[in-house]
């Protein structure tokens, strides 16, 4: 615009300072994440849902309320690296911190893929929202309680550990 400090510019010094800016913008909230000093999570998912097809090309869901805990230790989100507590065996799990909410990816080379998401956003003093999902589809016609064979979607909180 004719008459602002911006005017006579170059268009590439313009887009140099908007680059800055955004990459000071994305630092500040990296450097605002609860997530970054955690060494784990402590997770409890508190509503489950389901979905099937119950008939050809018929999609289905079905929503409960269900208690799963769900530890994480050896967090380091700068790293990019965590493991799940349990006895799930070695799966591979990238760690991301993403505009300061932190995302766990969890896969192995049998299909298995699950992600959790933790939110800056507390739910309550000292818990942080969380949702969990499950993206299985095991070609069984029959459902096993505890083993995932169908897309499964959880919502909880998860507290953070320091050690």
């Amino acid at each position: 615009m004719p008459g602002t400090p911006f005017s006579t510019a170059p268009r590439s010094v313009l887009w140099a300072c908007c680059a800055l800016l955004l990459v000071a913008a994305g630092a500040r909230a990296q450097q605002a994440s609860p997530f970054l000093e955690a060494t784990g999570l402590n997770c409890t998912f508190t509503v489950m849902s389901t979905g099937n097809w119950t008939k050809p090309g018929e999609p289905s869901i079905a929503v409960k309320p269900f208690e799963m805990p769900m530890e994480f230790n050896n967090l380091n989100a700068l790293d990019g690296s965590a493991n799940v507590k349990g006895n799930t065996g070695n799966l591979l799990i990238t760690v991301m911190l993403l505009g300061g909410n932190l995302h766990l990816v969890v896969s192995n080379t049998g299909g298995l893929l699950h992600v959790t998401s933790v939110s800056t956003s507390e739910s309550r003093p000292g818990f942080y929202k969380a949702v969990h999902s499950r993206h299985e589809l095991a070609e069984t016609a029959v459902i096993i309680p505890g083993y995932t064979s169908r897309p499964e979607q959880y919502l909880g909180e998860c507290a953070i550990v320091k050690n």
